[in-house]
């Protein structure tokens, strides 16, 4: 990829899980980059608008993430760990994106922070990156049936979640000074 001068930084998310061994999961190859890119744009898409880009100029700045194994929830989990990553390494922010997953069961009760077996079972799920400075949704993937109430009900849920999340995070990157 060629890039030429730009007075703002770049974001470039790469998302990437083994193609053999112990981790590779059950997907052919071209599911698997499908899934990849999908997980790499909602990853972009959620940090970007926290990262301070005008700070650097003529730079890219780049997240990789390797998925050893999904247990249920691995986008709002690669959210949380590539904006946790970037605070600790003192990248300029306006805050620290936090991120979970929302399922609809078949009941039509909402489960928060899926396992794997809840998320196969979902009729829908949800993932929701949350600015909780700005109290505002930063960014949502959707997929499955969901009625209006369902929808603002996930939604109340995954910015409750997401706060929790962020205090957890703030009390991480405070140890580490």
């Amino acid at each position: 990829m060629e890039f030429g001068f730009s007075d703002q930084a770049s974001l470039q998310c790469v998302v990437v899980s083994p193609v053999y061994g112990p981790y590779a999961g059950s997907m052919d190859n071209e599911k698997k980059v499908e899934y990849q890119d999908s997980l790499s744009a909602y990853l972009n898409k959620g940090l970007a608008p926290f990262i301070l880009c005008e700070r650097y100029p003529k730079s890219v700045i780049d997240v990789c993430a390797l998925i050893l194994e999904d247990g249920g929830g691995v986008t709002a989990a690669l959210v949380n760990c590539a904006s946790l990553a970037l605070a600790h390494g003192s990248l300029e922010m306006r805050g620290l994106c936090t991120a979970v997953g929302v399922v609809l069961s078949e009941d039509g009760s909402l489960v928060l922070d899926p396992s794997l077996e809840e998320e196969r079972l979902a009729a829908g799920s949800c993932t929701l990156s949350y600015d909780t400075g700005r109290d505002r949704v930063a960014a949502i993937s959707m997929n499955g049936s969901w009625t209006a109430p369902q929808v603002m009900d996930a939604m109340d849920m995954a910015s409750d979640g997401c706060k929790q999340i962020l205090a957890v995070m703030r009390e991480v990157l405070t140890l580490r000074k």
